[in-house]
């Protein structure tokens, strides 16, 4: 199975698969890794260098931040950012992330045009960034910690986690798009896994939590 996000979905998909519970109410935060780090600093920098209208950049990061070191700040220390998920998971060893791989999205994100802001970047498809070392049967907090043919269901495992269990096929209950197998998604109706297209546009898939988002004006 393949996995595709807009990263990390790309870290990045405002779908916001998975959900991150094992942090407690402490506010503590595992040790940051240098690559993680250096990509959220990069996708910070490109929503700062695109979003230049104050509304947009007060929509697109919901009124969190609004410069380089709030945007880093929150992303490394709200569970809804897509650096606190991965650095839990890399401080416990359920992740292995590709240095080649980050530095490759840095690049591209660098690279990419302000007009395709928000869009999905080959270079970032989480696949190419890290992989999940937990397999089938094994505890979880996320679907990132799981390999690449397993989700991680809360629904099976400890109240502060899950179990990573093969990804659904189509016809099989879902609670999101990342409990489903390529090229799968939930379908909010019937939670359920559905043929993407079937019926619905094409969409990206994501696991994991994500920073990335377009600029829009407010209404």
């Amino acid at each position: 199975m393949t996995r595709s996000t807009r990263w990390f979905g790309v870290l990045l998909g405002s779908a916001l698969a998975a959900v991150f519970a094992g942090s407690g109410c402490n506010g503590s935060h595992p040790t940051a890794d240098a690559d993680v780090a250096a990509l959220v600093t990069a996708q910070c920098q490109e929503a700062l260098r695109c979003c230049t209208v104050p509304s947009d950049l007060m929509q697109y990061s919901n009124g969190m931040w609004n410069n380089l070191a709030g945007c880093q700040e929150y992303m490394g220390l709200s569970e809804e950012g897509s650096r606190y998920e991965l650095d839990r998971a890399l401080a416990e060893g359920l992740v292995t992330l590709s240095s080649t791989g980050v530095q490759a999205c840095i690049a591209a994100l660098a690279a990419q045009p302000c007009a395709d802001f928000g869009t999905t970047l080959p270079a970032c498809n989480a696949a190419l960034l890290y992989t999940g070392n937990v397999g089938d049967g094994g505890d979880c907090y996320s679907s990132i910690d799981c390999v690449a043919s397993d989700f991680c269901s809360m629904s099976l495992g400890l109240s502060n986690g899950g179990v990573c269990v093969p990804l659904q096929k189509i016809g099989d209950v879902c609670n999101q798009d990342s409990d489903c197998a390529a090229p799968g998604y939930c379908y909010a109706k019937t939670f359920k896994c559905a043929k993407l297209g079937d019926d619905r546009p094409q969409r990206s898939r994501a696991r994991g939590r994500s920073l990335r988002g377009r600029c829009r004006r407010l209404s």
